[in-house]
């Protein structure tokens, strides 16, 4: 099963990276018109979240864009296979104990997920504010088409095995 389960998620983060300018100008364009500190596109396997690209801040390298899942904003965006729209991180019960929280200052966030065919949600498209913001109802939509951008995107991959 390990196997399996490792092929697949090198196989997902392939496919992710092989799109990574087309990827970029996606995250960069709606972080300038969102007015977010920070956007990325991520990919989450069993015990690391994947920053696959990022806009507003730069992937410590040591880190090779792999980040511990107690950092992870995102795996509720997954687990819920749902958008996620945090005003104030800080006062949210959900992130009480999030290392990016706690360690980064993150205070607002908004992602959406992406999908693979036959995968359900395996990452997110999400936007990080360093203060408490509310974001608004075509803020949260733009996010969402953009998330479902990119599962068209993905859907054409031909390069990726089961």
């Amino acid at each position: 099963m390990v196997n399996t389960e490792n092929r697949i998620a090198e196989n997902n983060l392939a496919c992710l990276t092989t799109r990574r300018e087309g990827l970029f100008n996606i995250v960069d364009s709606l972080r300038a018109s969102l007015g977010a500190d920070m956007g990325m596109i991520s990919f989450l396997t069993s015990e690391y979240h994947h920053v696959v690209v990022a806009s507003g801040f730069d992937v410590p390298p040591e880190t090779e864009g792999r980040f511990p899942l107690d950092y992870s904003i995102c795996v509720h965006v997954i687990a819920m296979d749902f958008p996620l729209v945090i005003d104030d991180a800080i006062s949210h019960p959900l992130l009480k104990h999030n290392r990016t929280v706690d360690e980064y200052g993150v205070a607002a966030y908004l992602g959406a997920p992406i999908h693979l065919p036959d995968q359900g949600s395996i990452g997110t498209v999400c936007f990080l504010q360093m203060k408490p913001r509310r974001w608004s109802m075509a803020e949260i939509g733009d996010v969402i088409a953009a998330g479902a951008r990119i599962d068209r995107m993905l859907m054409d991959r031909k390069d990726l095995g089961r």
